[in-house]
This record gives structure tokens, C-alpha cells and sequence, in this order.
């Protein structure tokens, strides 16, 4: 008996064979060949895409042809619309596969990314194919032969299509990744597409666009996109080439239009837990670019009704009470410590700030955190936030006051645990008869 799937893999190789066949008389003839119409040669494309899609063996076949750097030629002569969106579906399904990175390798060292990219710049370019050069640039964007590659040229395209499409939100969610990625850094190393991307202009560009959005953060596909801006956003304010390029980017950002409200409330609302770590993370790095000279609107920005404190005395109360043993327990823990370091930087670097952290650590009941949430590092964390506010006289002589507090560090000095002698530490240092310790106005 004849083993159909064995059969049907050698026909389909042998197709593949005959098409790139096809593909070199294409190449070399161009019209003089007799396949020359639009409908013919999307015909070619449209089966080759259908044979290897989703299949690494057929992908190697056709690649081992000379498939891919086919297509690449073929893309760079054609003019009609019809088959250039065929062979960037081609290519996308050849460069796609999620178990081996040879194929968007090959791509990439044929000047693919670049090939591509230029599609993105005529301005003629059809919707379907501007999404579908987009979504091929994403897939080998986050491989390290692109990556660490000058891709100067394809970041300014996608920069300048950005303007075009600034109101698809599956464009700019593709195109956001796709800079993100090549941004990223490995192993600390300097990149210099986060570099330019910076001198771009980008962050501000990408404010303006999560600005834009948010109104319609209900609709389709817009809390991706959403993450993705802060995600980005994210990756473009650490580890440029330089510490000044690093604060220079910082700036950037505090600096960009309504950028510290709309992060803000970004912070209060988040899309998930990663875009509220990396928005804390933001926050962190702005009042580290600069710790003596914050613009004035940091500390006076709000989302909604709410103030920058309240906010995050917010985000620990009720991340707090959702922790559980799973396996997002260590990016809740992660969002709680950066939320109090976070209050700690603001409340050192401004008086306003650490007099408003007085009232909100009794109204935002800490005492119930350290009571009830089961995780021991936030816990410490808690203990370790409540030592730094209690150094000024006034917050300790409010605090001491709080029974619920004293009562709940009593508990946990008699619990016998990793957090029994800090919780021992604290109560002494909180309920001691002393003079005046230090006020936020002297940390200044």
C-alpha cells in the first residue's frame, strides 16, 4: 500500500522544484517569458505559499532552491500591486516558522528587511500590502542578525508610514513591535537602532499616538496596541549607547506632551500586569534622570480624580490582595516593590510629595497588608517603606498612633519567621519615646 503522506510530501517537493524552475526563467526573462500576465504569475506565488506554509521540511526544500532570494529579486522588479502582495505573502509564510530561525536569517542577509521596508516608502503602496510588509518585518525583528544589523533606512520608512496609518491600529501594533524589537539589547550590549529611533523622535511620536487611542481603548485590537506603545516605550528609555543618550531619552519622555497623564492613567488602568510593571518602570526612570529638577507637573499630574500617591498606594492595596500562589506571583511582587520604590525616590526629592505619603499611609490601611497578603518579600517590602516614611518625626508620630499598625507588627514579631526581628525593629523604632529623628524637608 502506498503511504499517502509520503507520496503527497515528494509531490509537493517536486512542485516546489518546478515553481522555483518557473521562478529563475521569471528572473531572468522577466516579460519575454511566457508566463506574464498578473493572474499567472500570482498563480505561481499564491501555490508555492500554499505548499510550505506551516511545514519547516517544505520551507528547507524551497529555501535549499534558492527560494527565498528568488522571491527577494522578483518583489524588487515588479510593479503591479496584485502579484507584489502575493510575493509578500509568499515571503511572510517562508519566514514565519516558530521552530527555526534559518529562514528569517536567510532573509535578513539578503537584504530582506531592507528590500521590504522599501515597499513601505512609495507612496502608492496599497493598504493590504503596506500590513503585509509590516507583518513580514515583525516576524525576523526580534532575530539577532537583524537586530544587531544598521537598519537606519528600514526604521525611517516605518517612522514615516507611521503618519500614513496613525489610525489603523493593526498597522502601528505591528510596526510598534517591530521597532521594539530591533531596539532591544542583549546581554547590555549598545544597539544602535535604539540610538537613532531615539534621535527619531519616536517616544514622542508613540505618546501621541497612546494619547490618541485612548479613547478607544474598548475597541478591537486597541489594548494590544496599548501595550505595546508602553512596552516599547519601555525598551527605548534604558541602555542606549550612553548614560547621557539614556537620560536624554528619559527627557524625552517626561517632557513629550501630556505624557506623565496619560502614563499616569495608564498606571491606574492598565492593559495587564506587564504594561503596569513596565509603566512603574517608566515613572522610576524619569525621576532617575534627573532626581533635583523635576518639571513640576510630575508631582502635579492625575488620571481622573486621582493624584500620583493615591495611585500608587492603589496599585500596592489591591495587587496585594490578589496575590496568590501562580505563576504571575512574581510580577505582582515586582509591581508592589517598585511601586514603594517609586514613593521613596518622589518623597526624596520633593517636600510636597513625602507629606502626602503622611495621610495615605493611614488612609490606604498598610496595617491590613502586612496582616493579610501571604507573600513574605512583600511583607519585608512593606516593613522596609514604612522604616524610610517613619524618619520623619511627623509621619512617626502619626503612624504610632495607627492601633491597627502597632497591632499587626505585634503579630508578626511574634510569628517567628524571616520577618519576625524586622517587624521587632520597627515596632521599637515606631513606638520609642525619642527625639526627633529627621524631617523630608532635611533629606532634601
Amino acid at each position: 500500500m502506498v503511504e499517502r503522506s509520503k507520496y503527497g510530501k515528494r509531490l509537493k517537493e517536486e512542485i516546489i522544484n518546478r515553481a522555483v524552475g518557473v521562478m529563475r526563467e521569471m528572473e531572468l526573462y522577466g516579460d519575454r517569458y511566457f508566463i506574464k500576465t498578473s493572474k499567472s504569475k500570482q498563480y505561481v506565488f499564491d501555490l508555492l505559499r500554499r505548499i510550505y506554509n506551516g511545514d519547516d521540511e517544505l520551507r528547507s526544500a524551497f529555501e535549499a532552491n534558492d527560494g527565498i532570494r528568488l522571491l527577494l529579486e522578483l518583489l524588487k522588479k515588479e510593479m503591479n500591486e496584485l502579484v507584489v502582495y502575493r510575493i509578500i505573502r509568499a515571503l511572510y509564510a517562508v519566514v514565519c516558522s516558530q521552530d527555526s530561525s534559518k529562514f528569517g536569517e536567510r532573509f535578513a542577509n539578503l537584504g530582506g528587511v531592507q528590500a521590504v521596508s522599501y515597499l513601505l516608502a512609495n507612496p502608492h503602496c496599497s493598504d493590504r500590502v503596506a500590513l503585509e510588509s509590516i507583518y513580514c518585518l515583525r516576524v525576523v525583528s526580534d532575530l539577532e542578525v537583524v537586530r544587531t544589523a544598521d537598519n537606519k533606512e528600514a526604521i525611517s520608512r516605518i517612522l514615516s508610514t507611521l503618519e500614513r496609518y496613525n489610525t489603523n491600529a493593526s498597522f502601528v501594533n505591528v510596526a510598534v513591535d517591530f521597532l521594539g524589537n530591533v531596539a532591544a539589547n542583549k546581554d547590555g550590549t549598545a544597539n544602535i537602532n535604539k540610538d537613532f529611533i531615539v534621535e527619531c523622535g519616536a517616544i514622542e511620536r508613540l505618546v501621541a499616538v497612546l494619547i490618541s487611542f485612548e479613547s478607544k481603548r474598548e475597541e478591537p485590537g486597541v489594548k494590544s496596541l496599548l501595550s505595546s506603545i508602553i512596552w516599547a516605550l519601555h525598551i527605548f528609555t534604558t541602555s542606549c549607547s550612553t548614560p547621557e543618550r539614556t537620560i536624554s531619552a528619559r527627557k524625552q519622555l517626561v517632557y513629550s506632551e501630556r505624557a506623565p497623564d496619560v502614563l499616569l492613567y495608564e498606571l491606574a488602568n492598565p492593559v495587564d500586569l506587564s504594561s503596569r510593571l513596565c509603566t512603574l518602570n517608566l515613572f522610576i526612570r524619569v525621576v532617575d534622570a534627573d532626581p533635583l529638577n523635576h518639571p513640576p507637573f510630575l508631582f502635579s499630574a492625575s488620571g481622573g480624580n486621582a493624584s500620583l500617591t493615591d495611585i500608587l498606594f492603589e496599585v500596592i492595596k489591591t495587587t496585594a490582595n490578589t496575590i496568590e500562589v501562580n505563576s504571575k506571583t512574581n510580577q505582582k511582587k515586582l509591581i508592589i516593590q517598585k511601586a514603594y520604590a517609586l514613593l521613596i525616590s518622589l518623597a526624596n526629592c520633593n517636600l510636597n510629595f513625602g507629606s502626602a505619603i503622611r495621610f495615605a499611609c493611614s488612609s490606604y490601611q498598610i496595617a491590613d497588608l502586612l496582616l493579610s497578603c501571604p507573600d513574605s518579600d512583600v511583607i519585608r517590602s512593606t516593613i522596609d517603606f514604612i522604616m524610610f516614611v517613619i524618619k520623619d518625626e511627623t509621619v512617626r508620630e502619626h503612624l504610632s498612633k495607627d492601633c491597627s499598625l502597632v497591632e499587626s507588627l505585634r503579630n508578626l514579631t511574634a510569628q517567628m519567621n524571616e520577618n519576625s526581628a524586622s517587624a521587632q525593629f520597627l515596632l521599637f523604632h515606631l513606638t520609642a519615646e525619642s527625639e526627633p529623628m529627621v524631617s523630608f524637608a532635611e533629606l532634601l
